[in-house]
């Protein structure tokens, strides 16, 4: 069982990108896997609601969804996304084996299920992920690449459920990917071993850039070409469904940061 986890925080505008794209997953209907969702409740923080996201249901089955499970979160104040991939992880069934973090504003590649579960038929494999992805800058519709290397935790990550699992309890806020690596090298009391997506996949999917809670500065990088962003050698129009992209244009003046 592979288990797809989505946290949700002021999601209302641009969750339905990670719904959309899961339920476009292609050659996963033979492999049993579940969509696990944490989300506030408060309507401040402009929630989805489990409502309007099990009308994506006969989709999501259709892909090979098997099970999906709405996580209400009733705290007053948002709690740390850390502590959310914990909560996530601890719903998890029983037999699942991988867990897949899945952004809320990441439309995921195609085949991002088939992939992690062929990678993760390496037992020895602890944490599995890709180097290379397009990033989409909802305001002005351009987009760069991400090259990043063997000392980052790079893009579409997932693990071992049983070292997410293990997960303590945090206040995790931010560079959340990082601390969890750590972590999961502490629970493990060895090196984590990665395996790497190696296909061309991600030119199909793409982290979109303007309407997230959690990476507010990362435009600065993205503008200025630096650190893992260069220019993008493709053209997103080739590759992202055109309702998607058409979708995406009415969020410009919507949000943006």
């Amino acid at each position: 069982m592979i288990t797809v986890a989505l946290p949700l925080l002021k999601a209302a505008n641009i969750g339905w990108v990670a719904l959309e794209s899961l339920c476009r997953q292609k050659d996963a209907t033979t492999i049993p896997w579940e969509l696990l969702i944490a989300e506030e409740q408060d309507i401040t923080l402009a929630p989805i609601g489990e409502k309007q996201i099990l009308t994506y249901k006969p989709r999501l089955i259709a892909a090979g969804c098997k099970r999906i499970v709405y996580i209400p979160i009733t705290d007053i104040t948002p709690i740390p996304l850390g502590m959310k991939w914990r909560v996530l992880a601890q719903n998890a069934d029983p037999g699942s084996t991988l867990f897949l973090l899945q952004a809320a504003d990441c439309y995921s590649q195609p085949w991002r299920i088939i992939d992690t579960y062929n990678i993760g038929k390496d037992a020895s494999i602890d944490w599995i992920e890709s180097q290379q992805g397009t990033f989409y800058d909802i305001k002005t519709e351009t987009s760069v690449l991400y090259k990043g290397g063997p000392g980052s935790t790079n893009l579409n990550m997932a693990m071992r459920t049983k070292y997410i699992q293990a997960l303590p309890k945090n206040d995790r806020r931010k560079i959340v990917d990082k601390f969890i690596f750590a972590e999961l090298t502490k629970i493990k009391g060895a090196a984590l071993k990665k395996g790497y997506n190696t296909t061309d996949h991600w030119k199909w999917g793409m982290d979109t850039h303007g309407c997230n809670t959690i990476s507010v500065s990362r435009h600065t990088l993205m503008y200025g070409l630096t650190k893992c962003f260069v220019k993008n050698p493709i053209d997103v129009k080739d590759y992202i469904p055109k309702d998607i992209l058409e979708k995406l244009r009415t969020l410009k003046n919507v949000c943006h940061n």
